[in-house]
């Protein structure tokens, strides 16, 4: 039995190592770096320090807080160049509180998440010129396990009500942007 398992992890490695040298590929031809700078690398912009602790309030307020323009042209709510907080555009992510914190997978989870978090929280940018926090996508993966372990085995009403209102606000936020780009009619 082990050995099957060492055989099928061994068969993987040639694709992990083909997908690698794609992105560091890619990487060195975007930024002329082996690493993915994407998340912070903003052209001409130089600011010093990049990383502080003086971010921490305004980048707590975009992740939780920051939301769309209210005003008389159709559809009446509008999303704004700076991004929008991540309660207001996947609402579902609220479920990952669900589970038990007492098993230590979710606590892992949970931790993986913060822990991921931590350098976008004191970056100071916020992610701007976005529908959304892309910051801290890197964190999702941990929020969607610790969602997929607070399940029930049948959904229940609001499991379904904040998956279809997270895809709805999505789809809105997308057509917005579609529409009228992110500087709004």
């Amino acid at each position: 039995m082990l050995w099957r398992k060492e055989r099928n992890i061994f068969w993987m490695i040639p694709n992990f190592l083909a997908v690698g040298a794609i992105y560091i590929g890619l990487n060195e031809i975007r930024y002329g770096s082996l690493f993915d700078r994407g998340i912070w690398f903003i052209p001409n912009v130089t600011i010093e320090p990049k990383f502080g602790w003086q971010y921490l309030p305004d980048n707590l307020y975009t992740l939780f807080f920051m939301a769309p323009t209210v005003n008389g042209t159709f559809p009446f709510i509008h999303p704004v160049f700076s991004g929008q907080a991540l309660t207001l555009t996947s609402p579902a992510f609220v479920l990952a509180l669900r589970p038990s914190f007492k098993r230590l997978t979710v606590s892992m989870m949970g931790l993986a998440a913060l822990l991921v978090s931590i350098p976008m929280l004191l970056y100071f940018a916020n992610g701007f010129a976005q529908f959304g926090t892309r910051h801290y996508i890197s964190a999702f993966p941990f929020l969607l396990i610790m969602m997929a372990l607070g399940m029930p085995r049948r959904t229940d009403q609001l499991t379904k009500i904040l998956i279809c209102v997270s895809i709805f606000l999505v789809a809105f936020g997308v057509w917005q942007i579609r529409v009228w780009g992110l500087s709004g009619p």
